[in-house]
C-alpha cells in the first residue's frame, strides 16, 4: 500500500481502526451472553467477577465494549 502512495499514518490509523473494531466486536459477543441466536436450546454464557481465591463474587462483569468506547474516546481526546 505504502508503494501505492498511502502515507504510513493512513496506515497506522486503518490498522488502529481493525483492532479497535475487532476487540469491540469480541467484547460485544462476550456481553451479550449467547453463543447461537439461532438454535433454541443452545448454552450462553456470562463473566463474572472472581475474589483473588478463584471464588465467585456474585457480580456479573457487562458492558466491556462500552467501557472499550469510553476508553477509545478519551484516548483521541487526550491525542487531539
Amino acid at each position: 500500500m505504502q508503494e501505492a502512495g498511502v502515507s504510513t499514518a493512513d496506515l497506522s490509523a486503518l490498522a488502529r481502526l481493525v483492532a479497535y473494531s475487532t476487540a469491540f466486536d469480541v467484547l460485544h459477543t462476550v456481553d451479550s451472553g449467547s453463543g447461537c441466536d439461532d438454535v433454541e436450546d443452545a448454552p450462553g454464557w456470562k463473566l463474572m467477577e472472581t475474589t483473588a481465591d478463584g471464588e465467585e463474587t456474585g457480580r456479573d462483569v457487562g458492558g466491556l465494549h462500552e467501557s472499550l468506547l469510553e476508553f477509545e474516546e478519551a484516548r483521541v481526546a487526550v491525542a487531539e
